[in-house]
């Protein structure tokens, strides 16, 4: 799997436990990865309540969800995206954050007009990057858990349900949600495959590059919260010898 990056402050927070108690991985930012493909777990999850073209409490009129994939995201782009999505204010935020920004802050009277403005203008086009975004790719690094004999699966903590993908940035933070991680969760490998995959990951650690379809927004008491739909996911060997383990493609994921 193609690797790049950290991206700061993103991380897979857990508020819902359930299955082996595996530890809540990290996520990273990284370069492009292949499409994935093949079968997958056919539990299905209840989805969340939000609701395409809504606002959250306050917001105002959330925009619609466009047709482009945003890959591998930051803090920057995931938190002026689901503000936009959910009916908040992400004009407000970038003047703010240009405000706040070291270069601005250490200019001195006869520059930092000319900083605030070339400042603005990069933030500003963060977020018309992101404007036409429906569809993402996130990379999170994750545990397997105790293989299950009697089942034949094993628990991949990205996917416990009820796990958040969290983003900062200065004040500000944005929360991504897998309505449908339980379908996930559980990975079937024959006894034998799962003994030598054991063999060759370090501590259990594997790579996921996880497809999502974004199917609606809200704004909570913390920010702006996207909740999306798994289409898919790619699991590497993490370290950069890794290589590829499987593609799989969620039951209802879409092309």
């Amino acid at each position: 799997m193609a690797r790049g990056a950290q991206a700061a402050g993103l991380s897979l927070s857990v508020l819902a436990m359930a299955g082996c108690g595996d530890q809540a991985p990290t996520a990273t930012a990284a370069g492009p990865a292949p499409a994935a493909v093949g079968a997958a777990p056919a539990a299905r999850a209840a989805a969340g309540d939000a609701r395409p073209g809504t606002a959250g409490a306050g917001g105002a009129a959330a925009a619609s969800f466009g047709s482009g994939l945003l890959a591998y995201p930051d803090d920057l782009q995931m938190i002026l995206l689901a503000q936009r999505l959910a009916g908040g204010d992400p004009v407000a935020t970038i003047a703010r954050w240009a405000e706040a920004s070291p270069a601005v802050r250490q200019a001195n009277e006869f520059q930092r007009d000319a900083a605030l403005a070339a400042e603005r203008q990069r933030l500003e086009a963060v977020l018309a990057a992101v404007a036409d975004s429906g569809r993402l790719r996130i990379r999170t690094t994750t545990q397997l858990g105790d293989y299950d004999t009697a089942a034949g699966v094993w628990y991949l903590s990205a996917f416990q349900p009820g796990s958040l993908f969290t983003f900062s940035h200065q004040r500000d933070s944005a929360a991504l949600a897998m309505q449908n991680a339980r379908e996930a969760y559980r990975w079937p490998m024959p006894a034998a495959e799962a003994e030598a995959l054991k063999r060759k990951t370090q501590y259990r650690t594997v790579e996921v590059d996880i497809d999502l379809t974004i199917t609606g927004a809200r704004m909570r008491g913390n920010g702006p919260q996207v909740d999306a739909r798994i289409t898919a996911f790619q699991l590497g060997i993490a370290g950069s010898n890794g290589g590829e383990i499987a593609q799989v493609r969620l039951a209802d994921g879409s092309p």
